[in-house]
């Protein structure tokens, strides 16, 4: 039963697998990479370059709302060509996004102008530190060259060939962090450092729009086509939307670092940054995981009924639910351990903050599924205003709780300000709106899974409660415990269910098939 109502076709769930493997090398390599970099910054440079790196870097994804969040309205509109294979319409919907992204490139330049001499308000240090307008200058620029070819590369992610983006991605992130680490041994020189980055970014954006041109030749053919204006006027309608959507998140995710350099500094910014950025790797892993989906969903989507991508949706939802929580739960027991082992006691934060930090990766994350199914489904107008409204929440109960509580006051809001709307409103207009379908199992299954992965954290917490003298034995010996503990624990409550039975025939499928081969 369960593989008539859900089966995807061999060739999506081939896609699937393929984007999955690739990104997964991909985000391995890249996390492994990361991790060195931060090591060797932070021993060559210092926390305060870390803080002005870590700050600069969220002042300036403001400036990735001039987007619009064009990116997903140009997926969302290849979707129907792609499967179509209608070669005219994809190159005309290509190259009319061409358009909007050179506009976009300069939009960007011109607001991080504006924005330098505004840069003394949110830099917090207790030493001066020269060349901080060249460093943001720099940054700046990695930004724009960013948008260069995406208008080529999108039609990869719609084609469902994310594989071939992380590919090429794998081999500069490589060739980047060997540029690097040799400037910050033999020079310690943050603009060299800078500079490097700039030139894998161009590098590799050629290089993957060189690919687009081989694999989708007929691109040039219809060059000169253009949109009719209902088509037109149908994507700008769809960048609104998103656009409404876009600047909420925005603004949720990356206001946090700036009042925290204006209420406490910018040295804990880079502090608060090392948390993030083991948050963050392993965070990629689940949003590479769904984006790799998105594609051959989108196409799923066009091409089966309304009732079995409601059951595809809770199959999913299932599964989100199993990678966050298990990641949670790893998150509160290890990170401590990890970021002592190879920053340093003086860059643990209080174990409330980490709870804090990790609730906002759970609240955030957890919502994953509601957010693919809103991109391919082409429903963000329905939901445009609620990540904006919960924003605003936020940035008010970040400032005051901020004023007050500092750092943790400040973490406190990002959590408050998405229970109090998003995480209710954005299920409920999904379910109403495109399944016709009431949300009430949605809601039941959410606080039920809460529930889970609190108890299995509690469990965790007394079980896993392990002080050695060797703090690396000690580590080994807590990550062994934790993904024990918490895989079996996760695991118990779905064995029956219709999620594990799915995953279970899956993998049964692909190793009779490897036995054939064989």
């Amino acid at each position: 039963m369960i593989e008539s109502v859900v089966d995807m076709s061999e060739s999506r769930i081939k896609n699937i697998q393929k984007n999955i493997t690739y990104t997964f090398i991909f985000q391995f390599i890249k996390l492994i990479l990361v991790f060195l970099n931060r090591v060797i910054f932070v021993a060559c440079l210092g926390p305060v370059y870390l803080g002005i790196n870590s700050l600069f870097t969220n002042i300036l994804s403001f400036l990735t709302l001039a987007d619009f969040g064009v990116i997903t309205a140009m997926m969302y509109s290849l979707f129907k060509p792609l499967a179509n294979k209608d070669e005219k319409k994809i190159s005309e919907y290509v190259f009319f996004f061409n358009k909007i992204y050179n506009v976009i490139a300069l939009a960007i330049f011109i607001l991080g102008i504006i924005i330098m001499p505004f840069l003394k308000y949110f830099v917090n240090l207790p030493v001066d530190v020269d060349n901080i307008y060249i460093y943001y200058f720099l940054m700046l620029i990695n930004v724009v060259i960013g948008y260069l070819f995406v208008y080529k590369t999108t039609i990869l992610l719609s084609d469902q060939k994310k594989y071939i983006i992380n590919s090429y991605d794998t081999k500069f992130y490589i060739l980047l962090f060997i540029i690097q680490v040799l400037i910050l041994y033999l020079t310690k020189n943050f603009i060299l450092y800078l500079i490097a980055n700039i030139i894998t970014t161009l590098l590799s954006n050629i290089f993957k729009a060189r690919k687009v041109n081989k694999l989708y030749p007929y691109l040039d053919k219809y060059k000169e086509k253009t949109l009719d204006k209902k088509e037109k006027k149908e994507v700008f309608k769809n960048v609104k939307d998103l656009f409404l959507y876009r600047i909420g998140a925005v603004i949720q995710n990356n206001t946090d670092n700036i009042l925290i350099s204006i209420f406490v500094g910018t040295i804990i910014v880079g502090y608060y940054s090392t948390y993030l950025m083991i948050i963050s790797g392993i965070t990629s892993f689940v949003n590479l995981i769904f984006s790799s989906i998105k594609s051959s969903l989108g196409n799923y989507i066009v091409k089966e009924k309304k009732e079995d991508q409601l059951k595809m949706f809770f199959i999913l939802e299932d599964i989100n639910f199993l990678i966050i929580g298990f990641c949670a739960s790893c998150f509160i027991i290890l990170i401590p351990d990890f970021i002592e082992m190879f920053f340093g006691k003086e860059y643990l934060l209080s174990n409330i903050t980490l709870i804090l930090v990790v609730g906002i990766f759970y609240t955030e994350n957890i919502r994953q599924n509601i957010w693919m199914f809103r991109e391919t489904t082409g429903i963000f107008g329905k939901t445009k205003y609620a990540n904006l409204v919960t924003a605003v929440l936020n940035l008010i109960l970040s400032i005051i709780l901020g004023y007050y509580f500092k750092i943790d006051g400040i973490l406190f809001a990002s959590i408050i300000s998405c229970l109090l709307f998003a995480w209710w409103m954005e299920p409920k207009i999904m379910f109403k709106e495109y399944f016709n379908s009431s949300s009430k199992k949605y809601f039941f299954n959410y606080i039920k899974n809460v529930l889970i992965i609190v108890i299995i954290i509690i469990i965790n917490s007394y079980l896993i409660n392990i002080n050695l003298s060797n703090i690396y034995i000690n580590f080994i010996i807590k990550l062994i415990l934790t993904v024990i503990i918490t895989s079996i624990l996760l695991i118990i409550p779905f064995i029956k269910s219709n999620t594990f039975n799915y995953i279970k025939s899956i993998i049964l499928e692909h190793l009779n098939k490897n036995k054939k081969s064989n």
